[in-house]
């Protein structure tokens, strides 16, 4: 496995800190922390064994991960904003095909704010600075590629904002890459913090669950390591290009962190 930012190979955490780090890396890149953590795992020389072990199933087979770009961005709409910023995002081969596989690392991080949460607070950050938002008009998208079906509060608003633009970006770099099939993983890693507090991964693995829910699994609570699949899903940018459809799944996968 080749992990790259740019044209930059990384090959130690110094090389991944510097050429691609968090958002913040004082308060993030730093121990019991995604980011950190999550570079540490990565960077191990079991990754890719147990990434193939795990993302397993009667329809993807994983036999290596080629190439893998932490702190990716991929524009998954025309509007607005960076897009999608995955932990990792990975072109991986499989049995017949390259398969796209994106990472959401999680510590003890939540999923942030519900759809309904992400609409009302960029409505009033706009009225604030006196402009117009576009965030209702990108959820409402969203929802239209993803669920083949309009924005409703009652129906979308519970569900996380970040679980939208994971499965978005997912499917987008899938497209760009020339993957017929993309895997998103919600990657949760246990340490000593997550041990003595555990509400947030329970809260976490709860709103994954809710969100497959909505493919019509019927859960109680999901299944780690199991391949649900969310069906096809449209890769474009806009309505009027609605791209090719991606063959998507969903993954969950506990991992404990390394020293």
């Amino acid at each position: 496995m080749e992990i790259f930012s740019k044209e930059k190979q990384l090959k130690n955490l110094d090389d991944w800190k510097e050429f691609a780090p968090p958002k913040d890396p004082k308060t993030q890149w730093v121990p019991n922390y995604s980011a950190y953590e999550f570079a540490k795992l990565v960077l191990s020389t079991c990754f890719e064994k147990e990434i193939i072990k795990d993302i397993c199933g009667d329809e993807i087979s994983l036999s290596s991960i080629k190439k893998a770009y932490p702190e990716l961005k991929t524009k998954f709409d025309n509007l607005r904003g960076e897009g999608r910023n995955h932990d990792l995002a990975c072109i991986c081969t499989g049995q017949k095909e390259n398969v796209a596989v994106c990472f959401e690392a999680k510590v003890r991080e939540s999923l942030d704010n519900t759809n309904k949460e992400h609409i009302k607070k960029a409505i009033e950050k706009a009225a604030k600075e006196n402009r117009n938002t576009k965030v209702p008009e990108r959820i409402n998208m969203l929802c239209k590629k993803i669920f083949g079906d309009s924005y409703v509060e009652e129906k979308y608003g519970f569900i996380h904002y970040q679980l939208l633009s994971a499965t978005a970006g997912t499917v987008r770099f899938a497209f760009e890459n020339k993957c017929n099939k993309a895997v998103i993983v919600i990657y949760q890693i246990e340490t000593p913090i997550t041990d003595n507090n555990s509400t947030v991964i329970k809260q976490n693995r709860k709103e994954v669950t809710d969100f497959l829910n909505l493919f019509g699994y019927g859960l109680s609570d999901l299944e780690e390591k199991k391949l649900y699949k969310l069906g096809n899903i449209f890769s474009g940018k806009t309505e009027n290009d609605i791209g090719n459809k991606i063959e998507t799944f969903l993954v969950y996968i506990k991992r404990r962190k390394i020293d």
